[in-house]
């Protein structure tokens, strides 16, 4: 049975979702009816790594649930986390970025782990994030794991991309889909962040749903970030090369050791959005500033199909520099002028 979850993280130390689905998980978890395989699937930033984490020390702390829909979020243990095995790509001290993919020694470390498991008696817990970011190796090595999973284990994979998984590996897992949050969740979310109304309003609709993102917006100040590129973008069919790079020059980078939203994202949030105003009546612009800047473009549906192959491509270039290291400065350098160039053709006069 497939069963779909909203979870967002809130400031009270619990964790809440779609309720009535969360409920039938959690009531089957209280009364031990526990599977040893798990996929939370779902969009990038919704929070199934938070839930997976947060569930995994519910289960190992011995405590039942708060409440038929609740769950809790621990404080950090170490004598849980021993018993929590966190696989994902690793981070390379010597080339300064993460690996591309987790590799199958990733794997065995993992069947190492329960092992020792069936040693000492007690749960073990493995928490794959992302199940996508394995290589062909890895991902058979795992199959062997789940075809015949060890005494006191659970597994639970995280996917960002449900169908790029095997389908034996699928098979062998239940489903727990998470869903996009409410616009009032999101707003809610944000009370207490330096934010007024209207800085609110445009990051519930520039996150989509997604409380990660939504969080990271209202930290980081990328909402007056994403103004900011709207201002440049403008003053377009007049010559912005000269502010694109004093635009860069200013803008401070994030470390690769806390990977996070940056330019090229906020660029592609961006396009996507120009893209679904003229796909649907809907009214998805807060600002008056935003609506007008959309205002500037014509459109055609051959001009649609080109904006939407063009969102994938500089999709393509941002993901692709990324596993090479491209310097973040270059990479966004990049992307907006590609973006001013393909911009101008549309724009009106």
């Amino acid at each position: 049975m497939i069963k779909e979850i909203k979870i967002v993280e809130k400031s009270n130390n619990i964790l809440l979702g779609n309720e009535k689905s969360l409920s039938v998980l959690i009531k089957n978890f209280n009364a031990e009816i526990i599977p040893q395989s798990l996929i939370m699937c779902g969009p990038k930033g919704i929070g199934k790594a938070s839930f997976a984490l947060n569930f995994a020390k519910m289960l190992l702390s011995n405590e039942q649930f708060i409440s038929s829909n609740q769950l809790r979020i621990l404080e950090k243990n170490s004598l849980l986390e021993t018993s929590i095995f966190n696989c994902k790509k690793e981070y390379d001290d010597i080339a300064k970025k993460y690996k591309t993919v987790i590799n199958i020694q990733q794997i065995r470390d993992l069947k190492e782990f329960f092992s020792l498991s069936q040693a000492q008696n007690n749960w073990r817990i493995a928490i794959i994030d992302a199940a996508e970011d394995m290589n062909e190796s890895s991902t058979n090595a795992l199959l062997k794991v789940l075809e015949e999973p060890p005494e006191k284990s659970i597994i639970i994979l995280i996917s960002h991309n449900y169908s790029s998984l095997k389908s034996t590996i699928k098979s062998r897992c239940q489903k727990i889909h998470f869903k996009p949050l409410e616009n009032s969740e999101i707003f809610n979310l944000l009370e207490g962040h330096n934010a007024d109304s209207e800085e609110r309003n445009l990051i519930v609709s520039l996150s989509e749903g997604l409380p990660a993102m939504a969080l990271q917006l209202a930290n980081s100040n990328y909402s007056k970030t994403y103004k900011q590129l709207i201002e440049i973008f403008s003053n377009l069919p007049k010559p912005i090369e000269t502010m694109i790079f004093d635009f860069i020059t200013s803008h401070k980078f994030e470390s690769e050791e806390e990977p996070g939203l940056e330019l090229p994202d906020l660029l592609l949030i961006l396009i996507k959005r120009l893209i679904v105003s003229n796909l649907t009546e809907e009214e998805l612009f807060p600002n008056l500033f935003e609506r007008s800047f959309f205002d500037k473009f014509s459109f055609s549906n051959n001009s649609i199909v080109d904006l939407s192959a063009f969102y994938l491509d500089l999709e393509h270039i941002i993901v692709e520099g990324r596993k090479v290291n491209i310097d973040k400065s270059d990479l966004s350098l990049n992307c907006l002028l590609k973006a001013k160039t393909f911009f101008k053709g549309i724009v009106c006069p």
